[in-house]
């Protein structure tokens, strides 16, 4: 039980940190578009690669609830990981934009 939920959190917790991570080494003009969709694939794949791997072992893990963790945990971290992603790509704004809090009626 409990080393299978440790393990799922590492799992899914690994799986975010590397796709912020591999992220940040993507520029140029679709860099936004790219690093969301890279970073989509990494924290996708790890974790179902992880599950994969534990239930074609057959181990104690797979009995304990290991994917119904790594489910539990990736549902969890997705809308964090989404809340960063959005909050880094959108740069500074201009100062006459509306989202800004400042409004300049003509």
């Amino acid at each position: 039980g409990v080393l299978a939920e440790f393990t799922a959190g590492i799992v899914v917790w690994c799986a975010s940190a590397m796709g912020m991570l591999f992220g940040e080494f993507i520029h140029g003009p679709n860099a936004a578009l790219t690093k969301l969709l890279f970073g989509m694939v990494i924290r996708m794949v790890v974790p179902l690669a992880a599950c994969l791997m534990v239930l074609l072992a057959q181990s104690r893990l797979a009995s304990a609830g290991f994917v119904f963790y790594v489910l539990l945990f990736y549902l969890t971290a997705l809308p964090i990981d989404t809340t960063l992603a959005v909050v880094r790509c959108s740069g500074p704004r201009p100062a006459g934009d509306w989202r800004a809090g400042k409004i300049e009626l003509s």
